[in-house]
């Protein structure tokens, strides 16, 4: 189980590597101008929460990943290993709105 939950951290970390590049796409798609003809709410909630949760999910992964270096400390593997998995399933989360913005966008 120990290594299992460095593997979840490498795996939940790769699309760090992207992130500058998404960071930027999602300023400016907060920053743009509202449309003159306001979305429907489904398309406003996907859309806006896909472009929140993808620009926090560095603040979530290193909470993630502080936690589970303290539980590890602690030889708490059991909530370590869970702690691991959370920024995986967050990742989850936001697959499922960029999913269901495109869904209502089309």
């Amino acid at each position: 189980m120990k290594i299992r939950i460095w593997i979840w951290l490498i795996v939940a970390g790769i699309p760090l590597c992207i992130y500058p590049f998404v960071l930027l796409a999602n300023i400016m798609s907060i920053a743009g101008e509202p449309p003159r003809v306001p979305a429907p709410w489904y398309l406003w909630f996907t859309s806006q929460g896909f472009l929140w949760t993808s620009t926090l999910y560095p603040l979530i992964y290193l909470y993630c990943v502080v936690k589970v270096i303290d539980f590890w400390k602690e030889s708490n593997f059991d909530s370590a290993f869970r702690m691991s998995r959370i920024p995986l399933a967050y990742l989850g989360v936001v697959a499922g709105f960029f999913l269901g913005w495109l869904a209502t966008g089309c």
